[in-house]
Formats: structure tokens, sequence, C-alpha cells
């Protein structure tokens, strides 16, 4: 079989793992690829056993006795943060959130300006994720350079439409919403451990860096910024999802947590990262929910409807959960999809930053352009709603004749 090219990321971590072992079944372990890809890495790289194999077996057993120590370790504290009471406190030193919005975004207009709140949703970012050019026929490519620049995009073009392109007299703006939609990390989940081009703990570095400028762009505009977090099911730090622990487990709301720990001191900022998943809150009177589409009991997005019949289902399944609470929610936003689309009854599917991947290919979902929404409320509902395109819109570019298609 062939080998895929390697990136010297993906050299340096194949050599380390043979030296660590000396083993084809414990290299291809702990690198988390299968024996045949780690065997084929291996004849090509030119690896081989040293001259002396009970010294290279004194060696490896060394490795193999450290890494277990580190292992008992890591499993210790992780057995402590989880059986802690408190999360947040444990791990942050956070007071206790409060889950009542900031007074702004309930608030109606009082004047004979029109007042309104903008909600920015950001969702399945997928930072750190790397989507080759050339195997997507040239009509998307994504890597941590073009995540900075479409996010920049997105919070320019939030700035100018509101600024712009809201009538002859601009709105009176209390604040903005800002709700994050999980799988804004890419994570080590299905074979992106092999082709991103950040890892986790990087990516949410690297995150709160982008999200800290946005987040000061926002509020230098609107004045005051309401931060809400759901979690992804991409960045998690485990191989499988799981049902419990899903938003102390997220690298998503880890992201928020920091991003709360840099602006706890400055009033212009409301966190909430609730612990369930689910986000209700109002706005103007309007009661929002907000969720992952991981988690509103439906799958697949395969059939001849596509995306559009699990977001449906999903989205009726969702409100008559709440409903049968006591809360009626008026209008639904929802992740995890990639698919940009407004259905009946105020739901609001969105679409992604990172764009069209090997893994939409794949299933022959159609190409779609990187979008995120925009919704604006005023005192009665929805005023206005925009779809921010970061990038052109997927086409292969004109051939000539005899000229390769893609």
């Amino acid at each position: 079989m062939s080998t895929p090219h390697l990136s010297p990321a993906e050299i340096k971590r194949t050599k380390e793992a043979w030296e660590a072992t000396y083993s084809n079944t414990a290299a291809a372990k702990l690198l988390g690829i299968p024996y045949p890809t780690f065997s084929a890495r291996k004849r090509e790289l030119g690896l081989t056993t040293p001259d002396k194999p009970v010294e290279a077996l004194k060696i490896a057993q060394k490795h193999q006795d450290e890494l277990k120590a580190l292992r008992s370790q890591i499993a210790a504290l992780t057995k402590e943060l989880n059986e802690s009471d408190d999360v947040r406190a444990t791990v942050f030193a956070l007071k206790d959130q409060d889950t009542t919005p900031p007074a702004w975004v309930l608030k109606p207009s009082s004047k004979k300006r029109t007042s309104q709140i903008p909600l920015l949703m950001l969702s399945d970012f997928h930072l750190g994720e790397y989507i080759s050019g050339e195997e997507m026929d040239g009509i998307n490519s994504f890597d941590i350079k073009v995540a900075r620049e479409r996010y920049r995009k997105l919070i320019e073009k939030t700035i100018t439409l509101s600024r712009d392109h809201m009538g002859l007299v601009q709105p009176e703006y209390p604040g903005i919403v800002y709700l994050r939609g999980g799988d804004l990390i890419a994570g080590m989940i299905h074979d992106l451990h092999e082709t991103n081009d950040r890892k986790a703990l990087a990516a949410v570095k690297e995150l709160v860096a982008l999200e800290r400028w946005g987040l000061e762009q926002l509020k230098a505009f609107f004045g005051k910024v309401f931060v809400v977090s759901t979690p992804g099911n991409h960045g998690r730090d485990s191989e499988k999802p799981h049902s419990k622990e899903v938003v102390a487990r997220s690298f998503d709301i880890q992201a928020a947590e920091m991003l709360e720990l840099i602006y706890e001191n400055d009033p212009a900022f409301t966190f909430w990262n609730p612990p369930s998943g689910d986000a209700l809150f109002r706005i103007k009177g309007s009661l929002i929910g907000a969720t992952h589409g991981d988690r509103i009991g439906t799958g697949g997005g395969r059939g001849f409807l596509g995306a559009v019949g699990p977001i449906m289902r999903g989205a009726k399944m969702f409100r008559e959960y709440y409903a049968a609470l006591g809360k009626n929610i008026d209008v639904v936003f929802m992740g995890h999809y990639h698919t940009s689309c407004e259905l009946p009854g105020n739901i609001f599917a969105n679409g992604c930053v990172c764009g069209v991947s090997q893994y939409s290919r794949q299933f022959r979902f159609v190409p779609r352009p990187a979008v995120q929404w925009l919704v604006f409320f005023g005192d009665h509902g929805i005023t206005a709603r925009w779809e921010i395109q970061l990038a052109e819109r997927p086409t292969i570019k004109q051939m000539t004749d005899f000229e390769k298609e893609n």
C-alpha cells in the first residue's frame, strides 16, 4: 500500500514512537494509527532496529515504564477533577455564574430611535483543522492562516452591517449577544489527529487570542457583550462522545472559561456557560434556545432532504422537551450540520467557518460557502437577519479544451 506524504511533524512523531518502543504494534498504538499504516511509514522512513537489540529493548522498556507512570498520574488527576463537586471552582476558581441575562438584553426601547440587539453566532469553526485545497478540487482550503482571515471578516462584517445596512437611521444598540455554538476547536477525533495543523490545546490558545481581539472590537462598537457558550462534539477530551460531563470535557468551554478570567473585572462583558450544554435566554421578550446539533435527538443528514430533515425534527424535539418544563422557545439556534438555513418556526441552523472538507466531499454533500448567522431582535421579535459570507462560493474555474477539469 502507498503511504501518504508525511508532514515534518508526523515524521518526527513517527520516529519518536519507533525509538520509544522498537515495536510495530506498540508504536502504532502510541501514534493512534492502524498497524498497516505504521508499517508503511516505517518502510518509507527506513526505520530499523538498532544493532544491539538487548540494549534497544532496555531503552524501550524504560520509555514504556515512564509512559505508564505518566498515564497513572494523568488518571489520578482526572479522577480528582471528575469527583470535584465544582469543576469551575477547582480549575478556574471562578464564582458561580448568574444565569440571568444582563438587564440591557431584556429592556424594551424607551426612545423614538429604534432599539435593537444583534445576535452573532459563531459555530463549527474547526480551528486547528487542515483542509487540503488540492484534495478539494481547489474549491476550498483551510488552515490557521485562513481561520484568522475568516474570523476577522466575521467580526468586521458584523460591525459594518450593523452600522451601514440597518436603515437610514442607525438603530440604538444596547449591546450584542455573542453566541458560541460549539465545534470551535477541530479536536482530535476521527482522523483529524493525523492531519490537524494544531493540537487541541494549541488550538485553544489560538482561539482565545482570536476571540479576545474580536470581543474588543464588538465592545468598542456595541458597548456591551453577552457571551453565551454551548459545547460541540469535536472539541472533547475523549475519542468517543460522552452523555455526562459534556461541558466539563469540552475544549470549547475551556476557551470560554479563559476568556471569562480575562474579562472578569470588565463590566462590559457578561459570560454564561450553562452546565447542561443548552442555553435558554431572552432577548427583548423572545425566548432563545441554543444548542449544538449533535444533542437534538436526531442524526443523519445524508438522506434525500439532506440536513434539513434532522434539523427540523431535532428542533421540534428540542422545543417539546423544554415545553414540558414550562419553557416555550421562540427561536432556535443550532450548529453541527454545517448547513446554513432558516426554517419555519424561527429555526436557524448555522453554517461553518472551515467550509467544505474531505469529509463532506466523501458523502457528496452540496458544496456551500463558509457563512455564519447575524440576527437582529427588536421589541416585537426578529427584525433582520444576515448570512455573513466568509469565503467565495465554491466553484471550479473554467477550463479550455483538453485541459484537465479538476
